[in-house]
């Protein structure tokens, strides 16, 4: 018998009638051993021999035989009923030749059916939509529908030149406005100033020589005739102190019942506050009979001392404490008068002026310092420079390369730079400037060209094209699986990169 199930059934129709049948039909009793057989008659004992062997034999080895524990019954009915078939149906269930698929197999089934409901029609619009936007196609031209673009396209890199200059321009404060004839432009003069102070402390120290006393002494005549005192006569007060006539006077007689008087100027000899005597420190007699006294304090006698006098360094100082700062102020000044698309020639040059209240060298002990720093500056417009660079340039350009190229782009302008300062603010500029020309195909060339490259193979269609005025490169791109050009004009395209 076939041990596979479709080698024995032919149909499935023929494997569940026979299924049906195995089921239908009762199982067979089975006798049990308990009851029908005894154990002798299964298993019979092992006799001993009838006489004694000659040679010892080996002993037989006993059966073993389960011992089973019988049951009683109260009559044969009972037994009969609990005999029971070798096979448990509980093991045995029904089975099919076909897999059983449960919940899981069906939604297998069902997302294999949408993937294949989406992905076809995905595949069919990108093989439609590839040949004609990115130029891919996995079929030739003559396939329907799904054949390669026919259109053959020819990518054309005109020549192209860069022009480059520089050009001298003259920039001057007399003129309103540009002129390319003359390479003028206008310019002017921006100015800015500052002004900030400081006081500071003196550094410088003098010394001061001692002063002298002053005063006078009074002469008293008792005698009738005139006494004359000659200057330079010395009196030396109780005090120490020498007092010196200055002058020469002559003291009158007694007259009229009354002594005469003189007085004469005097200084102390020694130099010092000490010379500062009192009222009558000299008060006795003379030369001549005369009365020599002070009737005023002797004033002005100084003793000699340091004292803080102004010097270079402190103005110096000062000055260069603030000029940074004064310096940034005036750039921001000078930028704030500035118009839109002006810039400086140059760098401002700073001027920086300093003074003080006291001169230098006199005594004080405290200076204040004001510093002014101011800048002027000539400014232009570097957008009206650029665009008369830009105008010389283009007609440079079109005299030399003639009217079969065009200008790409725009012209990059380089920084200009002072070559020269003249005067009375006109300064000459130097501005560089570039641009690039590429040639001008006109449409009756690329038709021509579409006539005369028309059925040529790849290498000959280059040949020809890159051999054409103008044309620096030449990239061409076949329909899929052809190796020559169409014949219809239509389906040539040529372009210009």
């Amino acid at each position: 018998m076939a041990k596979r199930v479709e080698d024995r059934f032919g149909s499935v129709a023929e494997l569940r009638q026979a299924f049906l049948a195995a089921v239908q039909t009762p199982a067979e009793p089975i006798v049990s051993l308990d009851n029908n057989l005894a154990t002798e008659e299964i298993f019979p004992p092992v006799r001993r021999p009838l006489s004694t062997p000659l040679q010892p034999e080996a002993p037989v080895p006993m059966l073993l035989v389960e011992q089973q524990r019988h049951r009683a019954a109260s009559n044969e009915a009972l037994v009969r009923g609990r005999q029971r078939n070798t096979d448990d149906i509980r093991k045995n269930r029904l089975r099919t030749t076909e897999p059983i698929y449960g919940q899981q197999g069906r939604r297998k089934r069902f997302t294999l059916s949408i993937l294949a409901v989406v992905l076809v029609p995905i595949v069919l619009l990108s093989l439609l939509v590839a040949p004609r936007l990115l130029g891919i196609s996995l079929f030739p031209v003559g396939v329907p529908l799904l054949g390669a673009d026919p259109t053959a396209t020819v990518s054309i890199t005109p020549l192209a030149k860069n022009i480059n200059d520089a050009y001298i321009l003259t920039a001057s404060p007399q003129v309103s406005t540009s002129d390319v004839t003359t390479r003028v432009i206008p310019d002017r003069t921006v100015s800015g100033s500052v002004t900030n102070s400081r006081t500071v402390p003196t550094n410088g120290t003098s010394l001061v020589p001692g002063v002298q006393a002053r005063g006078y002494l009074l002469f008293v005549n008792g005698s009738n005739s005139p006494i004359t005192v000659p200057a330079g006569i010395t009196f030396t007060t109780t005090l120490g102190v020498s007092v010196q006539t200055t002058q020469t006077v002559e003291v009158p007689g007694h007259q009229n019942g009354q002594n005469g008087t003189m007085t004469s100027s005097s200084v102390v000899l020694n130099t010092g506050s000490a010379g500062n005597i009192p009222v009558n420190a000299l008060a006795r007699k003379c030369c001549h009979g005369l009365f020599v006294s002070n009737p005023d304090q002797f004033t002005g006698g100084a003793d000699a001392h340091l004292v803080h006098v102004v010097v270079q360094s402190d103005i110096d100082g000062v000055r260069n404490q603030l000029s940074s700062a004064l310096q940034q102020q005036v750039l921001k000044q000078l930028l704030s008068k500035m118009a839109p698309g002006e810039v400086m020639a140059q760098q401002p040059v700073y001027t920086t002026a300093a003074s003080s209240d006291n001169p230098v060298g006199s005594q004080a002990n405290q200076v204040t310092v004001h510093v002014t720093v101011s800048s002027n500056v000539i400014v232009y417009n570097h957008t009206v420079a650029g665009a008369l660079a830009m105008q010389l340039l283009h007609e440079q350009a079109s005299q030399t390369l003639g009217t079969s190229y065009q200008q790409r782009g725009t012209a990059t302008v380089g920084v200009p730079h002072v070559v020269q300062q003249g005067k009375n603010g006109v300064i000459y500029l130097s501005v560089p400037v570039r641009e690039v020309w590429v040639y001008s195909f006109s449409a009756q060339q690329f038709s021509q060209w579409k006539q005369s490259i028309r059925g040529m193979t790849l290498d000959a269609a280059l040949v020809y094209l890159n051999a054409q005025k103008g044309v620096e490169a030449v990239q061409i791109h076949l329909p899929f699986g052809t190796d020559h050009f169409p014949t219809t004009v239509d389906q040539i395209t040529i372009l210009a990169v």
